[in-house]
């Protein structure tokens, strides 16, 4: 799952919409499938928290957060 900073939500590479996307992440969760979300750094919190609850409701149990590793340190 990935969140472009323009707001466009992409599942393995294609565009979703929220209807596909609900279904995809509730046959996930069906599944016991794990989730690796990745965020683009300007994406509106606001996007991304409704994208969170999406996936809260799916049953997806396991998600990981794709390429936060490059703010695990802040230059001064």
């Amino acid at each position: 799952l990935v969140l472009s900073a323009n707001g466009t939500t992409f599942w393995n590479g294609a565009a979703i919409d929220e209807a596909s996307l609900t279904k995809e992440l509730l046959a996930a969760g069906a599944a016991k499938d794990d989730l690796e979300f990745q965020t683009e750094a300007y994406a509106r919190y606001e996007r991304f928290d409704q994208l969170i609850a999406l996936v809260k409701k799916s049953g997806v149990k396991q998600i990981g957060f794709v390429g936060n590793d490059g703010f695990a340190k802040f230059d001064k």
